[in-house]
């Protein structure tokens, strides 16, 4: 009967505490949410100069293709 009662250590999860793995999942989605909204300020402050300037006259851009390359820069 005792090796009925032996553990299969085939399966690494029972290596690691369910409830410590949760927590640090939880931490890291808080933290990923934080780098997403510092990209999104980001985004739409570096939007906000580039409008800025097409209309203070800062930058001269002759064509449509000058803008959408701009905008395809501040997205990448």
């Amino acid at each position: 009967m005792p090796e009925s009662k032996k553990k299969d250590a085939g399966f690494l999860g029972t290596y690691f505490d369910r409830d410590a793995v949760i927590r640090m999942a939880r931490a890291i989605e808080i933290l990923s949410w934080i780098v997403a909204g510092i990209y999104a300020v980001d985004l739409v402050l570096s939007l906000g100069i580039f409008g800025l300037q097409i209309v203070r006259g800062v930058i001269f851009m002759p064509g449509f293709t000058d803008y959408a390359q701009q905008v395809l820069y501040i997205l990448e």
